[in-house]
């Protein structure tokens, strides 16, 4: 018995100011770099903030039960959300937009980590979409905080010595994934439509819910 199901699960985030610059050993176009392009959405004007970054978690995974266990295969995805970002154009610095491009690396871990995490975990027959969905939303809880601490750590890009140690590491831990970086499938803009071409398919689920605002999550 085999599935494939497709779902997109969204984050947004806020900063008032910022810095990043990561060198991580991945590709353009793996990861690409943000420019202020990417921000498309109007500014809220009445907001005390300077910008404000989405981005989205896609996944889909495949199923094949055996031995009364559910064998997933995952494949996972941070997409920036470029209609629903925004940016106050008078407040545009390069400070600012390296520290989002942090951020979004923040998600492509989180991306990165829950797949890892699928090839690890074993599911049974009769709940392994609840096991899933559990395992997922695990991981954004973690990566969610850990965004909260980027921002408290580097005050918002101010603290310098702290911003260049969070671009180590994070670098760092996107490199130590690399066997889990998605492929070319993923990278591509007609990405629903490529992922039609897989084999075994039996049906594609796609939901979008916005499930953080700073520090909360909603069911």
């Amino acid at each position: 018995m085999n599935s494939l199901k497709l779902k997109a699960l969204s984050c947004n985030r806020v900063n008032t100011s910022s810095r990043a610059h990561l060198k991580a050993a991945s590709s353009q176009s793996e990861f690409p770099k943000l420019s202020w392009d990417d921000f498309q959405a109007k500014p809220n004007s009445e907001s005390k903030f300077y910008a404000y970054s989405y981005w989205k978690i896609v996944y889909s995974y495949k199923v094949t039960i055996s031995a009364g266990r559910a064998i997933i295969v995952a494949q996972a995805k941070c997409v920036f959300e470029k209609d629903r970002s925004w940016v106050k154009e008078e407040r545009k610095s390069q400070e600012l937009l390296e520290h989002e491009q942090g951020h979004y690396y923040i998600g492509c871990l989180c991306a990165l980590t829950f797949k890892k995490r699928v090839k690890s975990t074993t599911f049974s027959k009769a709940n392994y979409g609840v096991e899933l969905k559990k395992l997922f939303k695990d991981t954004l809880q973690e990566f969610v905080q850990l965004e909260k601490l980027y921002d408290e750590e580097t005050c918002h890009y101010k603290n310098k010595e702290q911003q260049r140690s969070w671009d180590k590491s994070i670098g760092a831990k996107i490199e130590d994934l690399k066997a889990f970086w998605w492929p070319e499938v993923f990278v591509s803009e007609n990405f629903k439509e490529n992922l039609k071409s897989f084999e075994n398919i039996d049906k594609i689920v796609e939901k979008s819910e916005s499930l953080r605002k700073i520090t909360t999550i909603v069911a």
